[in-house]
């Protein structure tokens, strides 16, 4: 029983990286999802018949993605980069377009807007690089629990049988 629980899990956890998660976000990092997810540490045994997949890493709050939520701001504002923001290839905001390593004497602030200066003399133009705000909506976009439930139940069935056959064989 433990170890079709475990194949299922692992089934799940590769319809996850597959499926899932490249239909939901935007993969910038092809690795990411597959180093994060896991379910080393806590894998079903003949005594505890509870498997878990988990993020290992814990580098983005991955519940955030599934349920959706209120991102609030630790202190002062989120700055929500526009499309002016240069990102990288992992689709974070460089380090040079951060709010803070931008040049103050080119950055305009008006209200909760950030602006800079772009062009010379009378051409001299505004640019829109971000919006501050108190706290930003996250929308709910992975559905982990339900690919994992779905996935686990479909593959019990046919890794139970399987198992079972291989234990009756195996027996001493």
């Amino acid at each position: 029983m433990a170890r079709s629980l475990n194949d299922s899990a692992e089934a799940a956890r590769q319809q996850i990286i597959t499926s899932t998660w490249p239909s939901a976000v935007a993969v910038k990092n092809q690795r990411f999802i597959s180093a994060a997810l896991t379910t080393a540490g806590q894998r079903a045994t003949k005594s505890n018949l509870r498997v878990e997949l988990y993020d290992r890493i814990n580098r983005v709050p991955l519940t955030r993605l599934e349920d959706g939520g209120t991102k609030q701001a630790k202190s002062g504002m989120i700055a929500i980069p526009t499309k002016a923001i240069r990102r990288g290839s992992n689709g974070a905001v460089v380090k040079g377009q951060k709010p803070r390593a931008l040049d103050p004497k080119k950055v305009v602030k008006k209200g909760n807007l950030l602006f800079t200066r772009v062009g010379r003399g009378k051409n001299q133009k505004l640019r829109l690089l971000y919006k501050l705000q108190s706290s930003a909506n996250v929308r709910a976009r992975v559905p982990f629990h339900r690919t994992f439930n779905e996935v686990v139940r479909r593959e019990m069935r046919s890794n139970f049988d399987r198992r079972l056959l291989e234990a009756l064989r195996n027996a001493r």
